[in-house]
């Protein structure tokens, strides 16, 4: 779900400057290299791909929002919706969900309705003081009543500086539960264009990086590089993308997901 302008969440205590723990990053980067077979610097492929194809109504909403074959999704918004649901849908008994730079809480909104019974509370961490949604605001990890099951940030994460994104995870750990999981996606930044689509991405992730840092927060990272077919061109011009993306030692897929899970402790 593309985030509104300002959509980052708002300061955070700073509790980690990523420089202080570069060793240990240098050391997670290439676990996730070895884990997705990229161990040399040019290996910027290496996680399993995933296409996303637009969804055809006919006029009405559907009651199912993803349907997945294989690699091959079909949805109407980015790839975070049913990696949510499929953490929600393994909860026995009610939860909390965060979520970084909601917006308008169109993600909000459609897992409320999805899991009514199984949502007992929807936080939003959004910094525009004018954008409302249907979630509870809070200003920060303080103002959180209880502990998180699910944070989620969709494409908000290239919003924000690297040392901010790690410092807001790092305040979040001690509201983290046992079961606690994070979905997020973002643009891939070793893709052709990377995070330059847009003047308000002020950072780029190449997946081993972003690995590196969640896993400072989490024991489990899955990473998935995703295509999003919106046309036949897209599909005709996909072979010419992947061999020139090739020799130019860049990635053809131009988003990643990210789901972790097993919160280290605090």
């Amino acid at each position: 779900m593309p985030a509104t302008n300002g959509a980052a969440p708002a300061e955070v205590e700073r509790t980690t400057v990523l420089h202080e723990r570069y060793d240990e990053l240098m050391a997670l980067r290439v676990e996730g290299r070895r884990k997705y077979g990229g161990t040399r610097w040019y290996h910027i492929y290496g996680p399993p791909v995933k296409f996303r194809f637009p969804q055809a109504t006919l006029g009405k909403r559907p009651e199912r929002r993803h349907i997945a074959v294989g690699p091959i999704s079909v949805a109407e918004i980015s790839a975070v919706e049913p990696a949510a649901a499929a953490a929600i849908e393994g909860w026995d008994r009610p939860g909390s969900v965060l979520e970084i730079g909601p917006g308008r809480g169109e993600l909000a909104e459609i897992l409320r309705a999805r899991f009514p019974a199984k949502i007992e509370r929807y936080y939003g961490l959004e910094r525009d003081p004018c954008v409302r949604g249907p979630y509870a605001r809070v200003d920060g990890p303080a103002s959180i009543d209880g502990t998180i099951d699910l944070v989620v940030a969709s494409e908000v994460i290239e919003h924000m500086k690297a040392d901010d994104f790690a410092s807001l995870l790092a305040s979040l750990r001690h509201t983290l539960s046992p079961r606690s999981a994070l979905v997020a996606s973002l643009p891939n930044a070793l893709s052709p264009g990377g995070i330059a689509g847009d003047f308000t991405h002020v950072q780029g992730w190449p997946w081993y990086d972003l690995y590196a840092v969640l896993r400072l927060t989490f024991r489990n990272v899955a990473v998935y590089r995703t295509y999003h077919v919106c046309g036949a061109s897209r599909i005709a011009l996909l072979p010419i993308r992947m061999l020139l993306s090739r020799a130019l030692e860049l990635d053809w897929c131009e988003a990643l997901l990210f789901v972790a899970d097993g919160p280290l402790a605090a």
